[in-house]
């Protein structure tokens, strides 16, 4: 069995320490899912399911017990206090101990050329997805839960909607959007798969017009996502998408745009020549998309790398609000302090991560 794997990594320590790193990697990436007895398998529970599967492995294992699908969610550092269980030791026939040597290369790049570009303009225009982690059938009844609920004061309802797992990164978004944004107006859609918030108003720093148009919804080849995506592509400064990466097929614009019609030569060529901020939260968000969209934006034009962020899903809901906040300082020029939206989560799979550095 051969495969590749391409590790970033990423350190905010200033002064070179760290020279190398050690990762365990499987000798067969799904084969080595079915390679654990029965008697070693343990109760996981995610979302408030549960199933008796995989020890090492985080707890999604339970909503993607499959074997194709287990390197995304394996944990080879796992204990098992009650059983004892130390997974490198229960997994030392079917992994191998890697040293990566590490090359420290700091970019040269400002980071505030997106920024500047949009110091200029009179108006931000921009769309946030959130994608539904769940079945069609869970979001109509997520939908039907909120029936009678004003998400324009979503922040009070914040204890009764505990429950709905799926829905939470949203309404942390809606109350986020009232810590930065002075909102003009307010229009709200709901539809049978999706909830759409328009909101216009002035960044509270910069004091920036902004235009968002906010979706929340299902995200699979049925839904009407890739029309929110078309249109943010076309028509805004910035882009951000929370959500399943299906794979690396939820954003595969060049093959959403064939399966869809649209004309992939010319929005090319419009983003290639204007600056445009992407920022995409989803599983491993940087192997699927960064050639992809390195090849999709980056040129020589001003659209500089620093403008598209990918990351992982882990503790993540709040990265498009403390990257819009990020922003409307960045404009203004006052002094950043991201502290205040989004604690970093430093550990597990999350080898690239948005952090207040």
């Amino acid at each position: 069995i051969h495969y590749s794997a391409d590790f970033h990594f990423r350190s905010c320590i200033k002064k070179e320490e760290v020279k190398s790193l050690r990762v365990h990697l499987p000798k067969d990436p799904i084969g080595i899912f079915d390679k654990i007895e029965s008697s070693n398998k343990v109760e996981q529970v995610f979302q408030g399911r549960k199933a008796i599967t995989h020890p090492c492995a985080f707890s999604e294992i339970v909503d993607i017990n499959r074997s194709e699908w287990f390197w995304y969610v394996w944990d080879p550092y796992k204990e098992w206090e009650s059983k004892k269980l130390r997974c490198v030791n229960l997994l030392k026939d079917d992994i191998l101990a890697v040293e990566l040597n590490l090359d420290y290369a700091p970019s040269s790049r400002s980071k505030k050329i997106f920024a500047n570009s949009m110091r200029e303009k009179k108006l931000l225009n921009g769309t946030i997805v959130y994608g539904f982690l769940g079945s069609k059938a869970s979001f109509e009844e997520t939908l039907k839960t909120l029936e009678n609920h004003d998400l324009k004061t979503s922040n009070a309802l914040m204890g009764s909607l505990a429950q709905l797992s799926q829905s939470t990164g949203f309404f942390h978004a809606l109350d986020g959007i009232k810590s930065i944004v002075e909102m003009s107006s307010w229009k709200e859609t709901r539809a049978k798969e999706y909830i759409k918030i328009e909101l216009k108003g002035v960044l509270f720093q910069s004091q920036k017009e902004i235009h968002l148009d906010i979706y929340y919804g299902l995200v699979d080849p049925s839904s009407q996502y890739h029309k929110w995506l078309k249109e943010g592509f076309e028509n805004d400064d910035f882009l951000y998408y929370i959500g399943h990466s299906g794979m690396g097929g939820n954003l595969n614009i060049p093959k959403l745009a064939k399966q869809k019609k649209w004309n992939y030569p010319a929005l090319q060529k419009k983003l290639k020549q204007k600056s445009f901020q992407l920022v995409i939260v989803s599983c491993s968000s940087y192997v699927h998309y960064q050639k992809l969209f390195d090849d999709l934006f980056i040129s020589d034009s001003a659209f500089p790398k620093e403008s598209i962020l990918l990351t992982t899903y882990d503790y993540t809901f709040t990265v498009p609000i403390a990257t819009l906040y990020r922003l409307d300082l960045e404009i203004s020029g006052a002094e950043l302090n991201l502290n205040r939206f989004y604690a970093p989560y430093l550990g597990g799979r999350n080898y690239l991560s948005f952090t207040k550095n």
